[in-house]
């Protein structure tokens, strides 16, 4: 996929998913893809920021996928950075593990290491 390819190359990528059809709803009009997989195998290789904005279709990344994202991130020995738009989240949550702060609010996800919470896109 182009995504994993650019990954190895860039260490930073911003995603801006623009009004797309109500028949075309998917993350880069790709239906059918578990994103959180391949979020996890981008961060495997050189990026270390990623960007994602999708306000017009959040059930790209669902509770099952941030859960997903949230256990695995912090654990890949990188300095991450990750924000991305995702399914409505049930309650608003915050906290701190492996040197990473992970945080959902309302349909937004975050989970950036310590020593970049001051970057912002």
């Amino acid at each position: 996929m182009f995504l994993l390819n650019l990954s190895s190359l860039l260490r930073t990528i911003s995603i801006y998913q623009h009004i797309v059809d109500h028949r075309h709803q998917h993350l880069l009009e790709v239906p059918n893809v578990d994103w959180s997989t391949i979020i996890l195998q981008m961060f495997s290789r050189k990026m270390d920021t990623l960007y994602i904005q999708n306000r017009w279709h959040l059930e790209y990344l669902p509770t099952r996928a941030t859960n997903f994202l949230i256990a695995h991130l912090p654990q890949l020995g990188k300095k991450i950075w990750f924000e991305a738009d995702c399914e409505r989240v049930a309650n608003n949550f915050e906290y701190m593990t492996n040197e990473h702060v992970v945080k959902a609010h309302f349909s937004m996800l975050s989970v950036k290491h310590v020593s970049r919470l001051d970057e912002y896109y």
